[in-house]
């Protein structure tokens, strides 16, 4: 319906995210833009935590930083 394709392109313009994600997010909050918003930012933040346990993930993190990684010598 408009209402929830106006909410997806409002939660899309405030988050620069996908619409799948925003469509997604409006879902599992019963259509609350605010509540939707903290939504994506706690599962992005869940999906930092476990990514940082990922050795593959904190290679390619590390490489953006040369000079400052850890396991490497500079």
């Amino acid at each position: 319906d408009a209402q929830r394709l106006e909410a997806v392109a409002e939660l899309r313009r405030r988050t620069g995210q996908p619409i799948l994600d925003c469509s997604e997010a409006l879902q599992a909050t019963n259509g609350d833009v605010e509540a939707a918003i903290r939504f994506m930012s706690d599962r992005s933040q869940a999906k930092i935590v476990v990514d940082a346990w990922d050795p593959e993930w904190r290679r390619r993190f590390w490489a953006q930083f040369p000079k400052a990684n850890p396991g490497q010598s500079n």
